[in-house]
């Protein structure tokens, strides 16, 4: 569980930030797999600017260990997105990404990554998306 509230003052404006997350691992549910779960709230206040917003999601991955050098994971994540002072009537934003990856470490100093994800944005203000993008990256651990 973690709690922030920073206070932030600049020339222009005055920032209020209040954030929560609450994130759960359990791997106890077989040998090969483990499960994450978290809860976010995140709340930002100006003083002058007119770009308040508010947002609260929920997140969840399940990972199975293939091999002893190859992992599969599956992530789903919702978050409502507000706007209150987006022109007149304020906005409200739903946004949804699914994704996979898998990953290979062929030694416990390197580590490849492939992963695919779908964003899909629906908004009251008719600002929707979807967004499907996927890569590949690569991380070398030195010591």
């Amino acid at each position: 569980l973690e709690f922030r509230r920073v206070l932030f003052r600049s020339v222009v404006d005055v920032v209020e930030r209040t954030s929560i997350d609450l994130n759960y691992g359990f791997d106890g549910l077989c040998e090969r797999c483990s499960i994450d779960l978290g809860l976010r709230y995140d709340e930002q206040n100006f003083d002058v600017e007119p770009r308040d917003q508010k947002s609260k999601g929920m997140s969840g991955s399940f990972s199975y260990r293939l091999t002893p050098t190859l992992k599969a994971s599956l992530k789903t994540s919702y978050t409502e997105v507000e706007f209150p002072q987006d022109l007149v009537v304020g906005r409200q934003d739903k946004r949804k990404q699914y994704g996979g990856s898998l990953d290979w470490s062929p030694s416990p100093r390197l580590t490849l990554k492939a992963f695919l994800t779908k964003d899909a944005r629906d908004s009251s203000r008719g600002r929707d998306y979807d967004e499907l993008f996927g890569g590949v990256s690569g991380e070398y651990r030195f010591r």
